[in-house]
């Protein structure tokens, strides 16, 4: 991570596990759910209206590729187990990008990535400028694209992996889909 010094030959590897740790962490400290400290801190502020992580509230039954239903993902809380909207990412997106939820120096950490990687603390960083994260988890998958220079966002959320394309389906996540929709719109948004 930019800032932080790891020994000569140690590799940075992020983990679901890391996530899983630092949700027990934010519990521990804040002597609140994790749920409840996010719906506080991050979800009400953000007014992010739909947003949970508890997987109580109504949802669409994830698909894996061959369409069968997948067990919930209960069991990774603290990664990659936040449900919301469209509408809600796209709150997220201007909060965070317009200085609301982190203060530059935060931000600049989560934004600037790793020496000869695109990594940087959460988020990727593409050499066009473009910050990105996707996800996958049980049969959900997404995908959230922006770009600073222009506020152009891609915002993807699916229950579903399998995408049918002439007559033809297959497994296509998100992350592939993604970069191929942001194409097309950078360049229709730059005409």
């Amino acid at each position: 991570l930019p800032g932080y010094c790891l020994a000569e030959g140690v590799q940075l590897v992020i983990a679901i596990y890391d996530y899983f740790l630092l949700y027990k962490i934010i519990e521990q400290v804040s002597g609140i759910p994790y749920q409840q400290y996010l719906r506080d801190n991050f979800f009400t502020p953000c007014k992010m209206d739909s947003a949970f992580m508890d997987f109580e509230g109504d949802m669409a039954e994830g698909h894996n590729a061959d369409g069968h239903t997948e067990e919930n993902a209960v069991l990774y809380e603290g990664a990659g187990t936040l449900c919301c909207s469209v509408f809600d990412m796209y709150r997220w997106n201007l909060m965070l990008h317009g200085g609301k939820v982190l203060p530059e120096s935060a931000y600049r950490i989560m934004t600037t990535p790793a020496e000869d990687s695109s990594y940087a603390a959460g988020l990727l960083v593409e050499s066009d400028g473009m910050i990105r994260h996707n996800g996958e988890l049980n049969g959900y998958n997404s995908y959230n694209a922006y770009y600073p220079d222009t506020g152009l966002m891609v915002i993807l959320l699916a229950n579903n992996r399998t995408y049918t394309f002439h007559g033809k389906t297959a497994d296509f996540p998100a992350e592939n889909l993604g970069p191929i929709i942001m194409r097309y719109a950078r360049e229709d948004f730059s005409e």
